[in-house]
């Protein structure tokens, strides 16, 4: 929906994906504050030299180059977008429990590419997992309306939940590859880690929402797409409010993770 300079209010929903994620690449990148101001950007051993790898333990290669944040912020990326838009096709708890589904991939990722082994109880909880998914998922559908939905409204909820779901995978994938980072490079600092790929997500979610406003709507571009949005956010306190917060719990939860 499109609103003009002369409205103060709308009853429109902030169906910006691409924006949202364009701040939370912004609130992640200030992290680089963090690290630089703590003292960690030039790490000295205690005899006065440089170290000769990074804290973790068994981690004896170079602090990671800027560039290796890329591939983790593009999948960073494609996830919040994937998960934003999932959200506009099924309520907020169907998300967040879809979201957990990034369990699952993660299980597979670290057998495929970290040659971790799970032990039984670990595939007992992911098989547990599955079936926690098939219940929400099949509930949600049939259960809540008692099958009656509209053909459009179920094509609405199977796209809302394999965004959801295809989202969950690249948050999987994005985890795999920042502890492939951690371990073969030795990067010690979370802080770091996170502010680049929030550095590089900035250009990443800056391209998506140029091309978004500038394409022809034939082709699913919005020419109203970032000057609405950010209207939206100006003219209603309670958006601002939730979009600061949103990016505030971004950055605790990139620091905790």
């Amino acid at each position: 929906c499109h609103i003009n300079a002369t409205r103060q209010q709308t009853t429109c929903g902030f169906d910006r994906p691409g924006l949202m994620t364009l701040f939370n690449a912004m609130a992640q990148s200030s992290l680089l504050l963090v690290h630089f101001s703590s003292g960690q950007a030039r790490p000295v051993a205690k005899d006065g030299s440089a170290p000769k790898s990074g804290l973790l333990p068994g981690a004896d290669g170079p602090r990671a180059p800027v560039y290796a944040f890329a591939l983790p912020s593009v999948l960073d990326f494609a996830a919040q977008s994937l998960c934003f838009n999932g959200m506009r096709f099924v309520d907020p708890a169907t998300a967040q429990m879809l979201r957990s589904s990034s369990v699952i991939h993660s299980a597979f990722l670290a057998v495929v590419f970290s040659k971790r082994k799970l032990q039984a109880f670990h595939w007992v909880a992911v098989g547990t997992v599955c079936l926690g998914m098939f219940i929400v998922v099949s509930t949600d559908l049939w259960l809540t309306d008692k099958g009656n939905s509209k053909a459009h409204e179920a094509w609405e909820h199977f796209l809302g939940v394999g965004s959801m779901l295809l989202g969950a995978f690249f948050i999987a994938a994005r985890m795999t590859t920042e502890e492939t980072i951690m371990r073969d490079w030795g990067e010690p600092s979370p802080a770091r880690m996170a502010g680049f790929q929030g550095l590089w997500g900035c250009p990443v979610a800056s391209v998506y929402v140029a091309a978004k406003s500038w394409l022809p709507e034939s082709v699913g571009g919005d020419p109203h797409y970032l000057p609405d949005g950010l209207l939206m956010i100006a003219r209603s306190d309670e958006l601002l409010v939730l979009v600061i917060t949103l990016q505030v719990v971004t950055v605790a939860w990139t620091m905790a993770g």
